[in-house]
């Protein structure tokens, strides 16, 4: 296994994770990201979240470079509608500025090992 391919392995092992914790945890991980856990929404955005990490991750492991520059892309949408969200909402800023931080490492690493897959 070269070093590229596990690098990108263990990317999408992380990324995967993440998605399956906030698929089974979305309350505590509120919780442990700022948020509040008092109602059934915010949890259920979570869940939609961690299933489009768990898609994102199997689709980069599957389809390669093509679907790391598009899941760099996603991540990096996702990471500033996170910043727009903290500056509009005051209530939930600390938790959707950790999780804009968290995708933008995401997309961060998606676009390095596209790059280091173009060398």
């Amino acid at each position: 296994m070269s070093d590229r391919s596990r690098s990108n392995t263990t990317f999408v092992v992380v990324q995967a994770l993440w998605g399956a914790t906030l698929l089974a945890a979305p309350g505590t991980v509120l919780l442990l990201l700022g948020g509040a856990d008092e109602d059934r929404t915010p949890k259920r955005i979570m869940r939609v979240l961690g299933a489009r990490h768990l898609v994102q991750a199997v689709a980069e492991q599957q389809f390669g470079d093509l679907a790391l520059r598009v899941g760099a892309c996603v991540d990096a949408l996702h990471a500033l509608t996170g910043f727009g969200f903290a500056c509009a909402d005051a209530r939930w800023r600390r938790a959707a500025l950790a999780d804009a931080m968290i995708t933008s490492g995401f997309a961060a690493v998606g676009l390095s090992e596209v790059r280091a897959g173009s060398n």
